[in-house]
Order: structure tokens, then C-alpha cells, then sequence
């Protein structure tokens, strides 16, 4: 008789028993939901990084031309700035300009043996040394050494020596250096 009675109240009560459905059939698909719900939002905010990203690179797109025109002009400086390793005579008037320039009295010139090459892909650039010995004032070879620095060409000082006579204070300073200028194999 329970069952019958049940079953009588239910019906008599027909709208509080559908929103109680209802209400249950919306928390169950709510948990079934739930860990869809964090996917999704992990996706959201992936594909929100990537538009991010995309709407960056065409904003900065727009001055592409112009800085890709700077690269080129500051790799034909650079180029203008490199020796050919070869050519020897071109690096020795280098040297002689300087001397007439600072003043010294350029003693030596040699140009050294080219270290040797590392194994694999063939270098784009190589050291051409060089050693050298010069007699000067202090003054006087400073002033080589500032030109040597402000030069246009990629030159490194690998090793400097000064010296004096010992026996007569007077005469010139001689200062022997061992420098690197940048090349094209």
C-alpha cells in the first residue's frame, strides 16, 4: 500500500518532482563536466598564448624592411672592414700608414704562419698575425697603439713588449708587438 501511496503523492506533486529531476540531471552532467571544463580552459589559454605571439610578430612585421635593409648595410661595414688572409701587401702598407701616422720608426715587419684551420666546416673568418718592432717615444707609441685601436680593421694585440737601453736613457723606446688582423681565408 506504501508503493501506491508513493506513487499517488508523486503525482500530485508532478511539478516538484520534475524540477528535482532536473536538478539532479544538471549535478550529474556538472560532474561529468567538470574535468572537460579544465581542458578546455588549458586549451584556451594555450591557443590565447599563440594569438599573443602571432598578433606580435605582425606588429613587428611591419618594420621588417627597414631592419633587414640595416642588416645588410652593417654587413657590408663589416665586410669593407675584413682582409683577404692572402694578400699580404695590403696588411704592410696598413702598418706603414700607421707609422707615418703616429710617428715611430717601424724596425720589423714579418707576418707570422696562419694557425691552423679547426677541422670540419671551413671558418668564415681567420687571424692573419703579424709581429712586429718599433722605436718611438713613449708618446709616440702610444699614439701607435691608438691608431692601431681606432682603425677601421678588426686588429687584436696578442702580445706587447717595451723596453729601453739600460746604458743610455735617451734614445728610444723599442716595443716589439704581436697582433692579429681579421680575414677571409
Amino acid at each position: 500500500m506504501k508503493f501506491g501511496g508513493t506513487i499517488e503523492s508523486l503525482r500530485s506533486n508532478l511539478p516538484g518532482v520534475a524540477l528535482g529531476a532536473v536538478v539532479l540531471l544538471l549535478g550529474a552532467v556538472s560532474c561529468w563536466r567538470s574535468d572537460a571544463l579544465e581542458a578546455a580552459e588549458k586549451q584556451l589559454a594555450t591557443k590565447q598564448a599563440l594569438a599573443n605571439r602571432l598578433g606580435r610578430n605582425v606588429k613587428q612585421a611591419a618594420q621588417l624592411p627597414e631592419q633587414a635593409a640595416a642588416l645588410k648595410a652593417s654587413r657590408q661595414a663589416i665586410e669593407a672592414r675584413i682582409l683577404r688572409g692572402a694578400e699580404i701587401g695590403p696588411h704592410a702598407e696598413f702598418f706603414y700608414r700607421l707609422e707615418r701616422e703616429a710617428g715611430v720608426k717601424l724596425i720589423e715587419l714579418r707576418p707570422q704562419p696562419a694557425p691552423p684551420l679547426p677541422k670540419g666546416s671551413a671558418p668564415r673568418v681567420i687571424p692573419v698575425p703579424f709581429s712586429l718592432s718599433l722605436q718611438g717615444s713613449w708618446p709616440q707609441v702610444l699614439g701607435f697603439l691608438e691608431l692601431l685601436e681606432a682603425d677601421e680593421r678588426y686588429v687584436r694585440v696578442q702580445l706587447m713588449t717595451v723596453g729601453s737601453n739600460p746604458t743610455n736613457r735617451q734614445e728610444a723606446l723599442t716595443a716589439t708587438l704581436a697582433v692579429e688582423l681579421l680575414g677571409r681565408p
